[in-house]
């Protein structure tokens, strides 16, 4: 199994997202985060195989989450903003 994680600080985005994911029989969906800080503090001590990841976001975004861990996962980013489709590559 895919372990994965799915971060969007819009609730109906996140179970959108979420729902998509756990259709997919090699996912497993192991956390639904609000925010980069939740999402941060669980991958502190816990190792995901990917992370679907909305890029606008209060405090920290999703660029800047990612930036910030080590040995970033495979990272899928979402977004409704096409401000951030150059930066998304």
């Amino acid at each position: 199994m895919i372990k994965v994680i799915a971060i969007d600080d819009e609730p109906l985005a996140l179970l959108k997202l979420a729902t998509f994911i756990q259709k997919i029989p090699t996912f497993e969906l192991v956390g639904q985060f609000k925010s980069a800080i939740e999402a941060r503090n669980f991958l502190d001590s816990e190792d995901v195989d990917a992370i679907f990841c909305d890029i606008n976001m209060p405090d920290i975004n999703g660029m800047e989450l990612i930036k910030s861990l080590s040995a970033p996962p495979i990272v899928v980013f979402t977004t409704a903003s096409a401000d951030y489709a150059i930066e998304g590559y």
